[in-house]
């Protein structure tokens, strides 16, 4: 099984989106936060939407509400496939 079969291959979005998203997994593994920032600053919201709240902290960004809801929920469920 594919490991990067997690977050960056949501079943709403297609093939060109998953790529992205595990384009920014793989700049946030490798710490190149301002890089991982740059290609999601490009993406429609739909696709920023799917990056987990603390890689979307970890990359500077700021958390809305119901993206902090989100990282209260995911940190009580963690299992490690969230990052």
């Amino acid at each position: 099984m594919n490991n990067d079969h997690d977050w960056t291959e949501p079943a709403h979005l297609g093939e060109s989106d998953w790529e992205t998203l595990k384009e920014i997994k793989r700049l946030h593994e490798l710490g190149k936060m301002q890089g991982a920032m740059n290609v999601a600053k490009s993406c429609d919201t739909i696709v920023r939407e799917e990056i987990p709240p603390q890689v979307w902290l970890d990359m500077g960004g700021a958390l809305t509400k119901t993206g902090l809801e989100k990282l209260r929920t995911s940190k009580e469920n963690d299992t490690g496939k969230s990052r």
